[in-house]
């Protein structure tokens, strides 16, 4: 009875003191800045001797420097239009063990407007609905429009804008993306606006 109790606590030293020797990796992630407007530095928070690093990136993303160290120079690439990217990494430490860290790129170069859509010709006191492109869902973007001459009354919401004309004469419907990387250039189209009869006689002409 002595050995069984002996060996018990025995047993029970062994298995409370194996929790003594655990290890945890501490937290591996990429850090740096959600956004490349020309160069970005990144790096990984865990790379311990010996280990093997690999960055990779989506095609609108290149490495400048860096690759397989902890820390790299990210731009956007020569070619790449405006949009979302990412940059990921993989370490193997001794032991076989790999650690991979994934970050997304909310805007990848500044945005630019590439097209304004809506009627062209207009009565006097008309209301046209106008569309920017490309429509682009963030907090962190402003779509700016712009008509001249002024005389309109407007109701923008993110890239659509509500323009009621109150006076005859040529407009430009101009509209500019903001965001974090600046201001991006604009794209307009031109309306004209007329009296009612003048207005439906330039319409049945464009259609011609």
């Amino acid at each position: 009875m002595a050995f069984i109790e002996a060996f018990n606590i025995r047993l029970h030293y062994i298995s409370t003191s194996i929790k003594y020797y655990r290890r945890s990796v501490p937290k591996f992630a990429i850090t740096g800045s959600s956004t490349i407007c020309d160069i970005e530095n990144y790096d990984i928070t865990y790379s311990p001797n010996g280990s093997i690093i690999e960055w990779t990136t989506s095609p609108n993303i290149v490495i400048v420097s860096g690759q397989g160290t902890a820390s790299i120079i990210a731009s956007k690439a020569s070619s790449a239009e405006f949009g979302k990217g990412y940059i990921n990494v993989k370490i193997k430490l001794i032991g076989h063990i790999v650690l991979t860290a994934n970050k997304v790129i909310d805007y990848v170069g500044t945005p630019v407007a590439t097209s304004v859509t809506g009627p062209s010709y207009l009565s006097v006191d008309g209301t046209g609905n106008f569309i920017a492109e490309p429509y682009i869902n963030s907090s962190d973007i402003l779509y700016k429009w712009i008509v001249v001459p002024s005389t309109v009354s407007t109701n923008p919401w993110n890239n659509s804008n509500s323009i009621t004309f109150h006076a005859e004469g040529t407009y430009s419907v101009s509209c500019q993306i903001i965001s974090p990387c600046g201001f991006g250039s604009a794209a307009n189209t031109i309306v004209t606006v007329s009296r009612s009869g003048y207005f439906t006689l330039l319409k049945l002409l464009s259609q011609e």
